[in-house]
């Protein structure tokens, strides 16, 4: 944290920011989590485990998902290169497209 907002704060407002945009232009979307609340079992007691079982959820998830494209928001700080970034598609022209409709919010 380089700031006080936290990254999973920082994602989730891009991630529902990536939500109005998929409703104004008629793109069906389904999320992997809307808060930072999540239930885990009582057996979940470290980071470690609880980490596990999101993880296993969200592929549960996403793998009982019809035409899915996943979409994983996260904050990586590079020191040494600031303007990173990383992402894999096989259409680069639709990541171009996402930027160019995000940065216009």
């Amino acid at each position: 944290m380089l700031s006080s907002v936290h990254e999973s704060e920082l994602n989730l407002d891009i991630a529902l920011r990536m939500v109005a945009l998929s409703c104004l232009t008629g793109i069906k979307y389904t999320m992997t989590r809307d808060s930072d609340d999540i239930s885990y079992p009582d057996s979940a007691k470290s980071v470690s485990s609880r980490k596990k079982y999101d993880q296993k959820r969200r592929v549960e998830h996403i793998n009982n998902t019809a035409n899915t494209v996943l979409i994983s928001v996260h904050q990586n700080c590079y020191l040494h290169n600031p303007t990173v970034l990383n992402h894999f598609t096989r259409n680069p022209r639709a990541v171009i497209r996402l930027q160019s409709l995000f940065r216009s919010q």
